[in-house]
């Protein structure tokens, strides 16, 4: 396994934790997160917020929500390659 993968798995896996601390470390300093339809979030401290937001009614993770997760970042993934 390559570590990309490795670390798209771990930061799916975190999601389970909802600790938005955790998955903000995922993310650069002026990293952008895409939750389609919804505009782009970009830099760490927005990000916190943003995920703080969604996690707040959540007390976990079910497998549905892990699968969109999936998907999207499966679609990223694809975008990025085009864009080489």
């Amino acid at each position: 396994m390559t570590e990309n993968i490795k670390i798209i798995r771990n930061f799916i896996s975190a999601w389970s934790n909802l600790d938005p601390d955790e998955l903000v470390n995922y993310f650069t300093e002026d990293g952008i997160y895409y939750n389609m339809p919804i505009e782009p979030v970009q830099g760490k401290n927005n990000l916190k917020s943003f995920i703080q937001g969604f996690l707040n009614d959540w007390t976990k993770l079910n497998g549905r929500l892990k699968i969109l997760l999936v998907m999207e970042i499966q679609y990223l993934l694809r975008e990025l390659i085009k864009l080489k």
